[in-house]
Formats: C-alpha cells, sequence, structure tokens
C-alpha cells in the first residue's frame, strides 16, 4: 500500500500536464488530499525519478512526511517532470497501489470523468 490510490494518483498527473493553464486547479486538488496522501505523492515522484528505489519505499514516505508534505503542490511543481515521475513510481510501485479506494474518496468537486452535457 503506498497511502494513495491509483486513481487519485492519475488524476494529478492529468492535472500536473496542464498545470500552467490550471495550476490553482491543481493547488486546490493537492491541498484536498490528505497529509498522508501528499506525502504519498511526493515520495511516489522521488520513486519514479530514482532518488529511492521501491524497495526504499518507507523511508521516502518518512522523508516526505518529515521535509515537504506541508508544501506538497509546490514540492511537485518545482520538477517540471513531476508528472512523468508520478507514472514511473506508479510503475515501480506495481503491485503495492491501494486501489481499493472508491470514488467517494476523492476531494468534492474533482470527480474522475467530469461528464459533459
Amino acid at each position: 500500500m503506498i497511502g494513495i490510490s491509483t486513481p487519485k494518483v492519475n488524476r494529478v498527473i492529468a492535472l500536473g500536464q496542464e498545470v500552467d493553464d490550471a495550476e490553482s486547479l491543481f493547488d486546490s486538488y493537492i491541498e484536498g488530499l490528505t497529509e498522508e496522501e501528499q506525502a504519498a505523492l511526493i515520495a511516489l515522484m522521488w520513486v519514479g525519478r530514482g532518488d529511492f528505489d521501491a524497495d526504499d519505499w518507507e523511508d521516502a514516505l518518512n522523508t516526505a512526511m518529515t521535509d515537504a508534505a506541508d508544501n506538497a503542490a509546490e514540492v511537485l511543481k518545482e520538477d517540471e517532470d513531476f508528472p512523468d515521475h508520478l507514472e514511473a513510481g506508479l510503475a515501480e510501485m506495481a503491485g503495492d497501489a491501494d486501489d481499493e479506494e472508491d470514488e467517494d474518496d476523492i476531494p468534492e468537486g474533482f470527480a474522475e470523468d467530469d461528464e459533459e452535457g
């Protein structure tokens, strides 16, 4: 378990790919996550860019909780390739992702597949 669901990570990746056009939406989404989820995103980015190995997940997560979780949106945006690193981190952590959360766990106003009518 990595502490954040794959759908939430995928949503962050999608928002991150458009962060230049929708920075406030990205920031709001990150702020709507729990501190543990924010730390997991940062740790996942670090694993994806090679700062930590998947085997060192607990160290990455603890470091993120201590050093970066209170400013997660800014920490992520400091690395312009963070969406790619999150994808790579998910691949590294495959099998450990907590996919059991459902869409009710997504912060209000941020549905996975907003339907246009």
